[in-house]
């Protein structure tokens, strides 16, 4: 219904910011509509001058976010390095908000595999917002995709200790402990990944493999 409104806004005064604005937000938030998103926040520059107040900031990451979510890497990156580097968030964002900048920009830095660069975002995301499972998870991809795997199951157990709920965090542990062959581990977290996402086949296929590497073949069958 917002986002109906938002647009017949848009209808009666195609040069007010506002309704650009909070249907940026509204087509990435809630229905992941990208496209729609960056078209709605590429008007809302265009209505309004660049002041670096909140509501500018705040579409800026909203694009870059969008740009992200259709992998748009480079393009995603250049535009959330510029707030990091020619603007001092913190007089205008509160910390939850400028973790996700950080994550933002690490992600699109592993992607361009530069996962160095990608850690220290990750870290500085965890400093400024220690409490958000998912910054203890990106570092714990790293982990896992730099092969080690005993650090990588040490913050996927702190992504766990924060949410509970958190399917991806059972599966990429199941994937580390797989790694170093412990599979009754990864059996007990594929478990719990496909309690939280029964739909999910592919946690099935591996639970299949888990179980035949500990000889249950009836079980793997199933």
């Amino acid at each position: 219904g917002a986002i109906i409104d938002m647009q017949r806004a848009i209808e009666i005064d195609p040069k007010d910011w506002q309704p650009y604005y909070y249907l940026g937000i509204y087509l990435n938030e809630y229905k992941k509509d990208y496209f729609g998103s960056l078209s709605a926040l590429e008007n809302y520059f265009k209505a309004t001058q660049w002041v670096a107040d909140y509501i500018d900031l705040e579409a800026q990451y909203y694009f870059s976010k969008s740009l992200y979510m259709k992998e748009f890497y480079d393009e995603s990156f250049s535009s959330i390095d510029w707030l990091i580097k020619d603007y001092d968030l913190t007089t205008v964002l509160e910390n939850v908000r400028i973790a996700e900048i950080y994550s933002l920009r690490g992600r699109n830095y592993y992607e361009k595999d530069s996962f160095a660069l990608a850690m220290v975002d990750y870290e500085k995301a965890v400093e400024l917002d220690p409490k958000y499972a998912l910054y203890q998870e990106l570092i714990g991809d790293f982990y896992l995709n730099t092969k080690e795997y005993d650090k990588a199951i040490e913050y996927y157990n702190k992504a766990i200790l924060i949410d509970q709920n958190k399917t991806t965090v059972y599966e990429y542990r199941a994937y580390a402990e797989e790694m170093k062959e412990d599979f009754y581990a990864a059996l007990i977290d594929m478990n719990e990944a496909i309690k939280l996402d029964p739909e999910n086949g592919y946690y099935y296929l591996k639970r299949g493999e888990y179980k035949q590497k500990i000889n249950d073949k009836k079980g793997a069958c199933a």
